[in-house]
């Protein structure tokens, strides 16, 4: 069934290129120190702490979109306090394992998760490497990886590993969850201006929303939610039968083209952009295609892929999908169910899957997952280009993770 989800958007993916960024494992990782040879190239350098919102290159229309933010409660570890309905911020989308100055934070220890899983990926996985005596990642590698251990209390403060995680990959299918993002934080932005401007006519509302955006090529309102027909109290306004299919098949690249098209380009990279799952100096999630149905030919965003990703980017999105953080809880809860069968691959040996989205082109082998079995809860996000003769070394790869994940929440912990 996953066998063929090829992009069709009309242009070819430079399959060959890939947008790197160099990471040694490090405590404390400093994005603004690095380089990213080739993916964006001619966009201005800036620096930018973890609660700013990036300026936008020229072209990118930022919509002002509000969501339930959530912050960790420092009086009860593992739980979340609600804050009022605010405007999307970059800020209120940490999800635990950034620092203030905007470092990425791991743990080297001996025992540390980063210390095991680099010693997992260049004792036992070399043949990923671009040279089987790397010790850390590189340029030529064929996988990256992210892994995000979220058990028990662990949910409100995440420990963090990753090789290679803010290098970017093609992302083939798994870059369709933004479609999915962006379609429910849509429903809440409209919502909110049924809400704010006491709007109880649909045909009213479209045009208000519309008007408000101003976007040349902007979301389908009356595919999406039928708005046209609606009336009423703005909790009811809901996705269209059209738009529930869509949703619920987003790992079919026609119904990933249907709600890519309807919420529309310019829309996604809005959410994408201010939720921080792409950023200018790491990278991240980023489409430009539709699976079928053309691409975005004003994307703005200089050197991306078609389909962008990195281990990275994956990793946020479903760590906080799992913190229910992504618009609020309710939809949150929507995204897991519809991405419980956003698949994975035919390879992928771990049980639990709470939510998923698999990624497969040619040579191209991704899984990123949420997954919760026993007493582990964690996200794991494996990025790979894997010829036939390695497929059991990429089942391999998620049985070890699995094991990094259990090991590190023994007590005492074994060494790596």
């Amino acid at each position: 069934m996953y066998l063929n989800e090829q992009q069709q958007s009309g242009s070819n993916p430079d399959l060959d290129r890939a947008n790197e960024i160099l990471v040694s494992p490090s405590q404390r990782f400093s994005f603004s120190s690095l380089v990213q040879p080739g993916s964006l190239a001619g966009y201005p350098s800036y620096s930018f702490g973890l609660g700013e919102t990036p300026p936008p290159p020229k072209g990118l229309v930022l919509l002002d979109h509000v969501q339930i933010p959530k912050s960790p409660n420092s009086a009860s570890p593992g739980t979340f306090i609600n804050g009022a309905l605010s405007k999307l911020v970059v800020s209120d989308m940490n999800p635990g394992f950034i620092d203030a100055s905007d470092n990425l934070i791991t743990d080297t220890s001996s025992t540390g998760l980063q210390t095991c899983l680099q010693k997992l990926i260049t004792s036992q996985f070399q043949n990923y490497l671009s040279s089987k005596s790397n010790t850390s990642p590189a340029a030529g590698d064929r996988l990256r990886v992210a892994l995000v251990d979220l058990t028990g209390n662990k949910i409100s403060k995440p420990e963090f590993a990753g090789w290679g995680s803010t290098v970017a990959m093609y992302a083939a299918s798994s870059a369709k969850v933004l479609a999915v993002y962006a379609a429910h934080q849509l429903r809440m932005d409209v919502r909110n201006i049924a809400s704010t401007q006491k709007i109880s006519d649909g045909k009213i509302l479209e045009r208000t929303a519309l008007q408000t955006w101003k976007l040349a090529r902007g979301p389908n309102l009356n595919w999406l939610f039928d708005i046209r027909s609606w009336s009423g109290n703005p909790a009811s306004l809901n996705f269209s039968v059209a738009a529930k299919d869509a949703i619920a098949g987003i790992m079919h690249n026609e119904h990933a083209a249907d709600l890519i098209t309807n919420v529309s380009f310019p829309y996604i990279a809005s959410v994408t952009w201010q939720s921080g799952l792409f950023h200018p100096k790491r990278g991240g999630l980023w489409l430009t295609g539709s699976y079928g149905k053309g691409g975005w030919d004003n994307n703005p965003i200089p050197g991306v892929m078609s389909a962008n990703i990195t281990a990275l980017s994956s990793a946020t999105f479903f760590t906080l999908l799992a913190q229910g953080r992504l618009v609020d809880d309710a939809s949150s809860a929507d995204i897991s169910n519809s991405l419980n069968g956003g698949c994975i691959t035919w390879l992928f040996p771990i049980p639990g899957v709470v939510a998923s989205k698999c990624g497969i082109w040619s040579d191209y082998l991704h899984d990123c997952a949420l997954i919760r079995h026993g007493s582990v809860r964690y996200v794991v996000v494996g990025l790979t280009r894997t010829e036939v003769s390695e497929r059991p070394k990429y089942q391999q790869l998620f049985l070890e993770l699995d094991k990094l994940i259990v090991q590190n929440n023994q007590s005492p912990k074994p060494a790596c």
